[in-house]
Order: structure tokens, then sequence, then C-alpha cells
């Protein structure tokens, strides 16, 4: 009689057909208990925000939220001999332990209840210790650090030290992009600020790159490649296989004047950048508040503002000064404070995680923009730009609840506004924080001036509106930072275009770039100009892959969709493939002379101060 045996075709045959038995060992169960917690932890987190909005007076709902974050808290402990509950965000595995109800901070909103809390996490697994040692250390080309602050620039550029020790104290640790405008300005500076000039004149070209292939370095010695000194005040070194295009920046300036020998003159003023407000709009939004509507086209709705809660705590006790921390309190001390008053904070590896909890919004739109934004940032960071974005994530759990990371040691213009009412201007809160003529005062400057070109290419390129002082963050080392896209592409506030302005470029803004509203030259705001010439034409280079991540969603039916097949067309029309890299320089000079305190701009800033509050 003929045995199956364990090879034979009839055997294999049975053998497919056969479920493979389910792996029992303990280590399973714990990743299946790990699993289903984790699940119930962030439903329970969404059903708490949802649940909220159902209690009144409004005042209840601190207590609430206390009395369901106390609940969850049980079932975490009971979930830890289970495997416990993951952290659902961020990078590397953390077990939560505990939220700090007190810490739990309802913001502000007329018809929704989002809340932000504090977690404590034990970190599960370390990764490699190589491997966290490339991340940590990880920079773009031109020495940037990562936008999620892995990494920290190692010290500031050579100009931001007093002048005399700067150049020797960072030469050693300096690795700048080769050739790139960003060096040049450095070095541009630092000859202006000892020679005291008054004026600098900038003039701006694509040119091909020398026929001999040389490459711009500060390094070499001799060069015959005249026009790359003349540029940027380099010297040049052959290097095979250079070949490519690159913005042409010569600096000029008027030798031998100093400050103290020029009287003060009127700059030339250009027409069609004058303040001229309109008292009949104004007279209109004054109309519509006294019957509390919105003028047409605009939402009658304050989502920057925040909670009164959230009032920003003042170490000293007395009143604010914009020495503080801009969030009134730094995230290292607060988390510091919250681990000696855990149980859990002498447990190895614990750890601080804060997160925003929303539920009533559809925050899909939200994960795309922060999407696309990582793409802008990774492509900034390919070429070795100094363009700086920082992205955050967003944990859609459903089409009406979501988490969203916080991003620590920031705050809103809005509320920065509100903190110091002696602060008449962002300009004013700059000299006040940084001390003007600091070194940290210039470095907090070129850290608003390429973060304000990386965010100014991305409303241009992606149309992000409702860009008001509630939806722009400032953060302890200076940079500007977007958040809230939920007008972007096609859809805008009311359904108006009323920000026709290619992105925002106030008065206040401007001033911090040494500007003013007529745009008047100033380094730094020379500095934007090349920036914002040297990202656009970066992004063109990317054009399709930016175009084909959008595409892919075109059919989701989110609300910036709702321009249909034309919303796509307009987003390739942005790019201007069919312009030459010449044409675009005058392209981008002309966006920015656009956007130059722009009177739409203005005024939606005046509208959400009138309706919402919003400074």
């Amino acid at each position: 009689m003929l045995q199956k045996g364990p090879g034979s075709p009839r055997q294999q045959k049975e053998n497919s057909h056969a479920k493979p038995p389910l792996p029992n060992s303990s280590a399973s169960q714990f990743r299946k208990g790990t699993y289903h917690s984790s699940l119930d932890f962030v439903e329970s987190l969404c059903d708490t925000s949802y649940g909220l909005i159902d209690v009144f007076p409004i005042e209840d709902r601190k207590n609430a939220l206390r009395e369901s974050l106390a609940e969850i808290n049980g079932h975490v402990a009971a979930a830890q001999s289970n495997g416990g509950v993951c952290f659902p965000m961020g990078k590397g595995l953390y077990r939560v332990v505990h939220i700090p109800d007190e810490e739990a901070v309802l913001l502000n909103s007329r018809e929704k209840a989002p809340y932000l809390i504090c977690v404590e996490v034990l970190k599960g697994e370390s990764p490699s210790k190589t491997k966290d040692t490339v991340n940590t250390n990880k920079l773009s080309k031109g020495g940037i650090p990562l936008a999620n602050g892995d990494a920290f620039l190692p010290k500031p550029p050579p100009w931001a030290y007093p002048l005399g020790i700067g150049q020797d104290m960072y030469h050693s640790g300096y690795e700048g992009i080769s050739g790139s405008t960003s060096q040049a300005f450095d070095q541009a500076m630092a000859q202006i600020f000892e020679a005291k000039v008054k004026s600098v004149h900038v003039n701006l070209s694509v040119e091909e790159c020398c026929a001999d292939s040389f490459c711009c370095s500060p390094q070499s010695p001799t060069s015959d490649c005249d026009n790359c000194r003349e540029a940027a005040g380099h010297t040049c070194e052959r290097k095979d296989g250079c070949g490519g295009e690159w913005v042409r920046v010569v600096l000029t300036a008027d030798p031998g004047v100093r400050m103290d020998d020029i009287v003060d003159q009127e700059p030339p003023r250009r027409k069609e950048h004058r303040r001229v407000p309109s008292t009949v709009a104004m007279e209109e939004v004054k109309a519509a508040t006294l019957k509390g509507e919105a003028p047409p086209g605009l939402p009658l709705k304050g989502a920057g503002q925040d909670s009164p809660d959230f009032q920003p705590k003042v170490t000293n006790g007395g009143i604010p000064t914009p020495a503080d921390a801009l969030s009134g309190e730094l995230w290292e001390v607060k988390r510091e404070r919250i681990r000696k008053a855990s149980v859990h904070g002498h447990l190895p590896g614990w750890d601080l995680r804060s997160v925003i909890v929303k539920s009533g919004d559809d925050c899909r739109q939200e994960h795309l923009a922060v999407q696309l934004i990582s793409h802008f940032y990774d492509i900034f960071q390919e070429a070795g730009l100094p363009l700086w974005l920082r992205p955050y994530e967003v944990l859609v759990t459903s089409s009406y609840t979501a988490l969203i990371e916080t991003i620590s040691d920031t705050a809103s213009l809005h509320s920065i506004k509100s903190r110091y009412p002696n602060v008449s201007s962002l300009r004013d809160f700059f000299d006040a924080k940084y001390q003007e003529n600091s070194p940290s005062f210039k470095l907090a400057q070129r850290n608003f001036v390429e973060s304000m070109a990386g965010y100014s290419l991305v409303c241009y390129l992606l149309q992000v509106k409702d860009r008001h002082n509630g939806n722009l963050l400032l953060d302890e080392e200076g940079h500007i930072i977007h958040i809230d896209f939920g007008f972007m592409l096609s859809n805008s506030p009311g359904g108006v275009n009323f920000e026709s302005a290619p992105f925002k470029l106030t008065r206040e803004l401007l001033e911090v770039m040494d500007s003013d509203a007529e745009g008047v030259p100033s380094e730094f705001f020379d500095y934007f100009k090349v920036l914002c010439i040297q990202g656009f034409l970066t992004c063109r280079k990317h054009a399709e892959r930016i175009i084909l991540l959008v595409e892919m969603v075109q059919d989701s039916g989110f609300p910036c969709f709702k321009g249909g097949p034309r919303t796509i067309q307009n987003l390739r029309k942005r790019f201007h493939l069919s312009l030459t890299e010449e044409q675009c320089v005058s392209l981008v000079l002309s966006l920015i002379s656009s956007s130059l305190d722009a009177w739409r701009t203005r005024q939606y800033d005046y509208y959400q101060r009138v309706l919402n509050g919003i400074l």
C-alpha cells in the first residue's frame, strides 16, 4: 500500500489549503493585548472630546474633562498587565503610564471641544546606538537641523558672533553650502556690519555654471573664475561634473561710507505699495458687527483664539516680559516639573509627550497639507537650501476625529500680542526678547527669514488661505510656523478668495527683516528674496512629484478640491514650467512685490480683529 509522503503532490495540495496555526505564545498575547488597548485608548480620547460638546454650561467642561481622563487612567493602569498601551504618535515605541489630568487644557471653540493633554510614557524599545547617532547628527547639506527637533544647529552662523572672534570660533565646525548664496550673505553681512556701510545693492540673475566646470569654494587660494568671486566673494576650484544653473548674487556697497557720516534721507517710495485704508470697508465691518453678522465671504469663527484656561504661566509671578518663554513655561521646565511630581518619574526611560485631541472636524485635508509640507521640506533638504519648515504629525482616527502633535515652546502671534500689551509690533517683541543688535537677535532674524521664505513658497504653490495671526506661530528661536490648513488649493473662507496676495507679507513681518511696508532694501530682506528664488527654482524641478501627490486624492471629496479638475490645472500653472529660469527670477520678485503689505491681506487681519478679537 502506497503511503503519502510529506513531499508528494497530493500531500502538497492538501497542505496548501490548510490554515497556518496561530501563535499562542505569551509574546503574541501581549502584542494582541497592546494592540486592542491602544485602539481603545485613542477611541476614548476622541470620544471624550466629542462628548464634551454636549456639556453646558461651558464652564463645566473642565471638570467633565478631568473626570473622563481619570477614567481613562484607570483603563491604562489595568492594561499594564496585558501588554500596556502604546503612545500612538511620534518615533519609537513608548508605553503610556499616566495622563496628568491637572495639566489638561480646553482649547477655545464655540461649537467644538478640542483639548490638549500631556502623556507620561516609558520608552519600550531603543533602536541601535548606531542608528540613533546617525539620526541625531543628521543635518542637511546646508547645516540646517531637521524640523522634528532630532538635531540642532551646533553653533550660530559666523556673523552672529561679535566682530573679531566669530570667524575663529565657528570655523572649525562650520560646513556651509559651497557656492551658495547663504554663505555669500554670511560673508557679505560680516563685512557690512564691520564697515558700517549704509547702502547695499543686490543684483540677482540665473547663469550657467562656469564653462570649465569650476565650483565656488572658499578654500581655493587661486582661480580664474572672476564671475564667481565677484558674485559671492568666493574663490573657485575645478570640480568634475559640476554643470547646471545657479543664482548669481552681486552685492555692491558704497565703499568707505560710515553710518555716522550720513544724514538720514527718506527712501524712495513706490506708489503702488502705499497704505490706503478703506473707510468704506471699515464702516461695513462695524455695521455688520453691531448686527452680530460677518461681512460677505468672511467666517465668524475664532479658530486661532486661545482658551481663557490656556494663559501662559509667569514664572516670576509678576507681569510677563518678552524675555519669558513664549508659552510661559519652557517645555523642558514643564517636563522636569511633571517628572518630579509623578509617581512614575523615577522609572528609567520616563518621558513626556503632548497631543491635541480634536473632534467634529474632518482633519484629513490637514493631514494632506502636512504631508505636502513634509515633501517640500525634503526637497529643500535634498538641495541643501536653508529654507526652514516645521511639519507636524496628524493622526486621523475617523472622518471627524484626530490627534495632532503639539509644537512645544511656541505661541501664536495673536497670543504674543495679547500677553504683552506694551508690545505694539512684532519687531518690538523681537527687540525686547532677543536684545536688538546682539548675536542672538541676528540669529533670530535669520531664522525668521529662512522660515518666512519656506512658508511663503508653500502658501503660494498650495494657495493656503486664512492666514490670520492666530494661525501663525513663533518659536523660541524666531522661526515662523504656519498651522491650520483648512483652506488651500481651491477653497477659501466664506467661498470668496478675499486673500488674493500670493502670500502674507505684511508690514509687521517686513519690519523684522529690517524693511517696511514699501519693501525698502535691507540685508535680511534681500536674503529673503534670494531664498525665495532658490526655493522656487528647486520646487519647479520636483513639480510632478507634488502634483502627483495631490492628484492621488483629488476624488477624496476634500473641500480643497471643490474647484474640480481646475484645481490640479491651476496647481501646475503656479509652477510656471514653461518659463526659463531667468524669467522665474523676475516672476518671484513680482510675487514678492505683489505681496508687500497687500491691502486685502491687511483688511482680512482687520476683519479678524473686529469680528473675532484676533490681534
